[in-house]
């Protein structure tokens, strides 16, 4: 597509979108990346044909950024052929779509690849979608629905196989075009190129109308006009142009956005208003800040609301990231501590050199009693291959730099607000303090995004002192759901030696791990869907006999009670287990803490996908889809946020995948992967963990997400696989036998007390917590 000459006249009298009077603009892959497609009133972007690694190349991760906050503010998007590529889990995940074969792309070329309009397609367009057509046909993607919110439009029924015919055939009956909502917008994709055939022209405006009309809730009001893009060459260097409606232009071109300072230049307004040089900024100081922007502005407003907020939290101060983060939109936790004090955050520096600090605020350098260390001076020891010679920090490294000054301004002192969390429970050993009380005791100093969880609704049985008690079980075991909730690494525990043939070693305990449990089967009991968790009793003591359930041989199962119990969940609350037809759907989570890399929750479903057929393929993306999808909505609406205050994600691809590999170690997501029950393993950074034990909404909307997907994905796929006359997709059998020898620690009086049985859990796993500041922790 092309865009008018400026005399008007159509510089393409085929193309069946100018000829319906739509006006272009285009519009370069920077212009996209600099918001382009916000700042502007367009309706529609249309990326075409092409190569679509280019098109990624030149768009960047910002550029898909700026396509999916078009999109979900109201706009439309349009992929044709590499275009679609862009708008499936390949490219910028606008659409729950998976794209097959992807390394048999290149399945041919043909100018009448035959196609079949459904009914989905037919409603849309109506009379001007053939039941039967064909249309030239150029390596478009091979389109895989995740999602019932997607609909296929048109199908194909040619089978393209490659020039030797040795592809899977894998193309009929797969959808040409598809579409489906992305927030306020619409997303359609579209493998073959029907916007070359003068014929289907009618047909494909509608279906781009279609996407435009998503954002348009009120007809008669003006419209924004549309936006899409031209057809570039394959470098995707050439500009892209987008298309208004004639009708629509608007009189006068749309004002461009002020650009946005960056975190480095607010870093250095900060510091202009900080006349204490502490890396802090107290409220007369902010106030200073503050009278020199207008009040009635909206970061003006902002401001005057957050200094009555320290104030009336005693606040000393608040970092400069953490104000920088608030600037973006996060909320402040006034003087909250860092999680860990371990160089958690040593991963963001430069691994070829080395920022140190010149000054008082090194690490364990100032005694219990010394002054707060003054301003540091920053320097940079370069790595042998630049000399060794030591430079100033620059300008760009300050943001990196200043996480850095406060964890060692703030390492010489316990963490505070670790101590704060364990106020749930009093000193004496036999009694446990209520929810309701602990909650009076907390400091006036947290902060409102994150409240203590509201007392239980139904009353705890009478005091029957501690659950978690020394001597008892190494384990809790409560099973009585389908969903089971594990924590194997909520106590520190040895690896290695044995069978393994390798060195002994500990494995540190993963803080929060335990609680987190507790909390999301609780949740998932208030919900109505009853849960079944297993963690580590940390009161029991020490343990040297212990086997980790995360490194377990096949030779070792029936030495570990974790193991023996995924029979016994299997065999009792599934039902006789999978593949039994009498057995009820099951869904192993793991719970795990990580700190090598802050910025993502990790989704381990490797397992799933190394040891289960191909047929079960498809379920096991559905479930990643499904599983990322809803998480990630989980943590941007509860503003889950790094130590910087850049927001968590969830990973479907890391390194932390839950599969040592083939004929070794398993994980105990991949023991339940051999039995036929699905599984995922989440690693979860520490802010993720500290939230989650914190905020009583994130950890309901955690679980509710877990809960949906096993309703959504894993209950019809189970149902449809016991149906199936193929096997069952597992390596062992449930074992009675195994089943048997396993001790469970139910709660006193039965399931219907399972809610203030998890809060008393919590209560004490936080109270040990308080008492095990020392210990080495992930």
């Amino acid at each position: 597509m092309r865009q008018r000459e400026e005399s008007g006249e159509q510089s393409d009298k085929a193309c069946p979108m100018v000829m319906a009077g739509w006006s272009f603009v285009r519009l370069t892959p920077e212009e996209v990346r600099k918001g382009a497609l916000l700042t502007s009133a367009y309706d529609v972007f249309i990326v075409p044909g092409g190569y679509a690694p280019n098109f990624a190349a030149a768009l960047g991760d910002l550029g898909g950024e700026r396509i999916r906050d078009f999109v979900k503010a109201g706009g439309g998007y349009v992929g044709i052929c590499a275009g679609a590529y862009l708008g499936t889990s390949w490219g910028y995940d606008l659409l729950p779509v998976n794209v097959l074969d992807i390394d048999h792309w290149d399945r041919g070329k043909t100018d009448a690849c035959e196609l079949s309009a459904t009914d989905a397609g037919r409603r849309i367009a109506g009379k001007t979608l053939p039941a039967t057509f064909a249309v030239r046909y150029a390596n478009g993607p091979l389109l895989e629905i995740l999602d019932s919110c997607v609909e296929s439009f048109v199908d194909f029924q040619s089978q393209l196989r490659g020039k030797r015919g040795t592809y899977p055939p894998l193309m009929k009956g797969s959808p040409a075009l598809l579409g489906g909502p992305l927030g306020k917008g619409r997303v359609l994709l579209v493998s073959p190129h029907i916007e070359g055939t003068k014929e289907l022209g009618d047909c494909f405006r509608s279906f781009v109308r279609w996407t435009a009309e998503a954002g348009r809730p009120d007809t008669t009001a003006t419209t924004k006009p549309a936006a899409t893009a031209a057809a570039p060459d394959a470098s995707a260097t050439q500009p892209s142009s987008v298309f208004r409606e004639a009708s629509e232009v608007p009189k006068a071109a749309p004002k461009e956005a002020a650009p946005k300072a960056t975190e480095a230049e607010i870093v250095e307004i900060f510091r202009k208003f900080d006349l204490n040089g502490d890396g802090l900024l107290d409220a007369s100081e902010l106030e200073a800040l503050l009278s020199s922007l207008d009040e009635e502005a909206e970061l003006g407003r902002g401001l005057v609301e957050l200094i009555a907020k320290m104030r009336l939290h005693e606040s000393k101060g608040i970092p400069y990231e953490e104000l920088v983060a608030w600037v973006f939109g996060a909320p402040c936790s006034f003087d909250r501590p860092d999680i860990e004090t371990d160089g958690e955050e040593d991963a963001i520096m430069d691994k070829m050199s080395m920022v140190r600090m010149q000054c008082l605020a090194q690490f364990h350098s100032t005694d219990e009693t010394g002054a707060e260390p003054g301003p540091p001076q920053l320097a940079r020891t370069c790595s042998d291959c630049c000399g060794g010679k030591p430079q100033v920090v620059s300008n760009e490294r300050l943001e990196a730099s200043v996480v850095t000054i406060q964890r060692a301004a703030r390492a010489r002192t316990l963490s505070k607000g670790a101590e704060d969390i364990g106020q749930t429970m009093s000193q004496a050993p036999d009694k446990t303090e209520t929810p309701e009380a602990a909650a009076k005791a907390k400091p006036k100093a947290v902060p409102k995004a994150t409240p203590k969880a509201p007392p239980p609704k139904a009353a705890p049985p009478a005091a029957s002192g501690p659950i978690l008690k020394r001597g008892g079980l190494d384990y809790i075991c409560c099973l009585g759901g389908p969903v089971l909730i594990t924590a194997p690494h909520s106590i520190k525990i040895v690896r290695g030696g044995g069978e393994t043939q390798e060195r002994t070693r500990n494995h540190k305990r993963e803080r929060w791990t335990a609680e987190i449990s507790m909390i999301v089967a609780r949740e998932l009991c208030r919900a109505g869907s009853p849960a079944s968790v297993m963690v580590w009793n940390r009161a029991a003591g020490p343990g040297h006999g212990r086997l980790d359930p995360n490194y377990l041989l096949a030779s070792q199962f029936r030495l570990s009670p974790w193991h023996r119990a995924l029979h016994r969940w299997a065999s009792t609350v599934g039902g006789g287990g999978p593949g039994s037809g009498a057995g009820i759907p099951l869904l192993h989570v793991d719970l795990h803490g990580k700190v090598s890399e802050k910025l993502h929750l990790d989704l381990g479903a490797a397992p799933l996908e190394e040891v289960w057929p191909a047929s079960d393929q498809s379920f096991v993306r559905a479930l990643k889809y499904n599983f990322c999808a809803k998480l990630d909505k989980v943590l941007a609406d509860c503003r889950v946020l790094s130590l910087k205050g850049k927001q968590i994600k969830v990973d479907a691809d890391p390194c932390l995948h839950g599969f040592w590999g083939e004929d070794t170690v398993t994980t105990i997501s991949h023991q339940s992967v051999l039995l036929g029950i699905p599984a995922v393993q989440f690693e979860m950074p520490p802010r993720l963990r500290e939230q989650l034990v914190t905020d009583p909404e994130l950890g309901r909307r955690f679980a509710d997400a877990i809960a949906e997907v096993y309703r959504d994905v894993v209950t019809p796929w189970w149902a449809a696989r016991n149906a199936s006359l193929s096997a069952w997709p597992r390596l062992y059998p449930i074992d009675p036998a195994l089943a048997e020898d396993v001790e469970e620690t139910p709660p006193r009086g039965g399931m219907e007390q399972f809610e203030p049985w998890a809060n008393q859990m919590v209560a004490e796993f936080l109270q040990i917590e308080k008492m095990s500041t020392a210990e080495p922790q992930i």
